[in-house]
């Protein structure tokens, strides 16, 4: 089972594949209408608002602003996603091909899969779901789209800096489902300030446009985004669970089939994804500790910290930085992947006990 070692991946630029130098004029057409669709989303922003009907109201405790703000993003990201994903079906389907979902019953699963997520993440974002229900939910849903997938499904982890191979046998299935569950948790409790989680979702799909993976999907999905930016940098708007929710669980659709693949080793995972998952793995541990529930909310996250040190501007830069140098440092100067993850867990920590004691 050979991965190819990141500093080696092979970019694949070649007339089989498409890349961003070669795009189909047809995707072309796609993300101009989309941008129009999008501009409308913009300029009709408060009568969407109005109709859609789901605010983030001003809390004492934890939040800064002093009105509702609307939970428009998770709307905006899948109208984007449903209008590119249907098109590319009578196209190519390069989308649920780089993923390998296959045949018409899997990808009717996908979209059911999707807008369930969707769904919890609305019904959560109006009523406020307890951890238990969202966790629940969660799992009935991957269960469902998992088992119609197999081919999705983690059955080892290959770390080819260790030389290691670990074979997962009967837990690959609830590995699978229990990453899912962990890295949407992680970036929901990450969404919690302008830019944050926009931010992460940017790099995340830049880096599989840079890695030629479902380049038009990931090209989709930078659009919306990017239009969303434009009302969350403001704070007009914010991507409320509706929209963690539904980029979780199609970004680790994607980095699954990535891996499966076999172009993708699982140090680098861990990278891609370090900030969110150790903060969650924090402030788990810390909850707990202090006879809490771990998915109770509270100021503790980083960027809380970070935020009451640094200010919003310097707290936003210091995030892109635990997003954007490491993978720059791998990919650009050839650093150890292990050691770069080493690296990034001491300034975390260093940064937190030193902004703590002061």
């Amino acid at each position: 089972m050979n991965y190819k070692i990141v500093e080696n991946l092979n970019f694949r630029f070649s007339t089989q594949d498409q890349n961003i130098f070669s795009f189909n004029m047809n995707y072309i057409y796609i993300y101009a209408f989309l941008t129009i669709i999008n501009i409308f989303i913009i300029y009709k922003f408060n009568f969407i608002s109005k109709i859609y009907n789901l605010y983030d109201f001003p809390n004492e405790k934890r939040k800064d602003q002093s009105k509702p703000i609307p939970l428009i993003g998770g709307l905006i990201i899948l109208i984007n996603f449903l209008v590119f994903s249907f098109i590319d079906l009578y196209l190519n389907k390069e989308f649920f091909n780089s993923i390998k979902i296959f045949g018409n019953i899997n990808i009717l699963i996908f979209y059911v899969s999707l807008i369930f997520f969707y769904i919890v993440g609305y019904v959560d974002d109006k009523l406020d779901l307890s951890p238990l229900s969202k966790i629940l939910s969660s799992i009935i849903i991957l269960y469902i789209f998992f088992s119609s997938n197999n081919d999705l499904v983690i059955n080892n982890l290959n770390f080819i800096s260790l030389s290691k191979n670990i074979d997962l046998f009967s837990f690959s299935f609830p590995f699978t489902i229990l990453c899912i569950i962990v890295l949407i948790n992680a970036l929901n409790m990450m969404d919690g300030m302008n830019l944050l989680s926009a931010s992460f979702f940017i790099f995340i799909f830049i880096f599989f446009i840079f890695l030629n993976f479902s380049i038009y999907a990931s090209f989709t999905f930078l659009i919306s985004i990017l239009f969303f930016i434009t009302l969350n940098y403001k704070g007009r708007a914010f991507l409320g669970d509706n929209g963690v929710f539904i980029l979780g669980f199609v970004v680790s659709v994607m980095l699954i089939a990535f891996y499966e693949k076999r172009e993708l080793n699982a140090e680098y995972i861990i990278l891609l994804l370090f900030l969110p998952i150790i903060d969650f793995i924090r402030l788990a541990f810390v909850r707990i500790r202090n006879g809490s529930s771990p998915f109770l909310a509270d100021t503790n996250h980083f960027h809380h910290v970070l935020k009451n040190k640094f200010g919003y501007k310097k707290t936003v830069i210091i995030f892109n930085s635990f997003f954007y140098l490491p993978s720059i440092l791998v990919f650009f100067f050839k650093f150890n992947v292990l050691f770069t993850i080493f690296l990034l867990l001491t300034i975390y920590f260093s940064l937190i006990i030193f902004i703590k004691k002061l």
